[in-house]
């Protein structure tokens, strides 16, 4: 069974997105990196539940015992690989 990776990439992306906004100053700290870091989670976590809980999330990974080498993954393994990337 595959594991969950690729929350890493998400995190990353979602820290860039968030990279410098509502901060006052030019520079942009270490501190302001992690808090960014922190709301990206937040932000990811929350799609993540809210997904599941409407029905409108779906994603699959490569499962060698399924019929179909694939299979649909469940909330709780979505969100350990997010801890885990975090």
């Amino acid at each position: 069974m595959r594991e969950i990776d690729n929350y890493g990439n998400e995190l990353a992306k979602g820290t860039e997105t968030l990279k410098g906004q509502g901060k006052s100053g030019d520079t942009y700290s270490f501190s302001d990196e992690a808090e960014d870091y922190v709301r990206a989670y937040g932000n990811l976590y929350d799609e993540i539940v809210q997904g599941y809980k409407n029905g409108t999330r779906e994603r699959y990974v490569e499962d060698e015992t399924s019929e179909k080498g694939y299979r649909k993954t469940t909330m709780e393994e979505e969100l350990k690989g997010l801890d885990k990337a975090f």
